[in-house]
């Protein structure tokens, strides 16, 4: 019998230890683990799973980010919090600085705001801001682009356009997830105004006196928006505006088309199929059809002047560029290789320069 009750009371004790450190071992993973973040520190990422994704495979792609070295404890938090059915279609990581804890409102609805460092390139269109701000979840695409094109918030900004196209300004963005897609356009246009404030100015314009201080504000981002498309090497863009200068107001320059392949593609983008020749636009390639065709209004082969409105939106640079361009007699210019072009006075030389000949 003492045998028996000696048994007993090892079992007891057993059990109570048993009970003791799973208790423990949860209540570490859940009050501690959490809050745990490795030292290392990288730039926040967007990243996608195929869906419907498992809570494993969550956990792996955040420990591949580095925010955890413990998958396993992490897939079995997430399971606690029962996150599994407010997972976002994509996520925000990279940044192995912030704990699980953090990373939360970044993966699943529901946890709370967070915010995400997003970085606009200089040349981005409308549609590509629209597309990363919603990769890195800070509001969805198609309600982006119907704010870009809101008449009411255009005007209460001051965008005399039917799109803020010209006016996201490029930056490293820090941005709230789930944002109101209206305060995020303000931003970047307040952003805009802030950075471009000077080089608008009428004094300043003034005091360049070069034929583009005949354009307003908006045909000068315009303007920039095409050189900062054309211009693959920075310090090209001031040669690049000086020749669109010349073909804009050279008196003896007829017809007075800037034929920028660029805008060619911008119409494509935005008219689509109700232009008959960009059903054969792959994103990338002009063809001659698209060219010639006289139905796109922002082809600047076909229509003279600036098109009905930015194509991109420039950076400083290219502003800088459109405002103060380089003074010099060339009318053409192609593409050479490594980004950089060959400027030419006449169309005999341009040819030439196409075929390859001597200049």
């Amino acid at each position: 019998m003492r045998i028996v009750a000696s048994l007993k009371r090892a079992l007891l004790v057993l059990l109570l230890l048993a009970w003791l450190g799973g208790t423990a071992l949860l209540g570490w993973t859940l009050l501690v683990f959490p809050h745990q973040a490795t030292a290392a520190r990288g730039r926040d990422s967007a990243l996608s799973l195929p869906q419907p994704a498992s809570i494993e495979a969550v956990a792996s792609a955040l420990a591949g980010a580095g925010v955890t070295t413990h998958p396993a404890l992490l897939a079995f938090y997430l399971r606690v919090l029962d996150v599994a059915p407010r997972l976002r279609t994509s996520w925000v990581v990279g940044n192995p600085s912030l704990s699980p804890f953090l990373h939360l409102p970044r993966i699943a609805h529901g946890f709370g705001t967070t915010s995400v460092d997003v970085v606009i390139p200089e040349g981005f269109t409308s549609f590509d801001v629209a597309t990363r701000l919603e990769r890195f979840t800070v509001a969805p695409r198609a309600a982006l682009l119907a704010s870009m094109r809101s008449a009411a918030l255009l005007a209460s900004l001051g965008i005399p356009a039917q799109s803020a196209e010209g006016y996201l300004f490029p930056a490293l963005y820090r941005l709230q997830v789930d944002s109101p897609p209206e305060r995020v356009i303000t931003r970047m246009v307040s952003t805009f105004r802030t950075r471009t404030s000077a080089l608008f100015s009428p004094y300043t314009r003034a005091e360049i006196a070069t034929p583009v201080s005949q354009l307003s504000p908006h045909q000068l981002v315009t303007l920039a928006s095409i050189i900062e498309r054309e211009a693959r090497a920075p310090e090209e863009r001031p040669t690049i505006a000086g020749v669109f200068s010349n073909r804009l107001f050279e008196p003896d320059f007829r017809p007075r088309r800037l034929q920028a392949d660029p805008t060619v593609a911008y119409g494509c983008l935005v008219h689509g199929a109700s232009v008959p020749s960009c059903a054969e636009f792959d994103g990338r390639r002009i063809t001659p059809a698209m060219v010639r065709d006289p139905d796109n209004p922002y082809s600047t082969y076909r229509h003279e002047g600036l098109p009905p409105g930015p194509i991109c939106n420039p950076g400083l640079s290219a502003l800088s560029a459109a405002v103060s361009p380089e003074r010099h007699d060339y009318f053409y210019f192609v593409a050479k290789g490594g980004g950089r072009h060959a400027f030419s006075h006449s169309l005999d030389e341009h040819n030439r320069k196409i075929r390859g000949g001597a200049p």
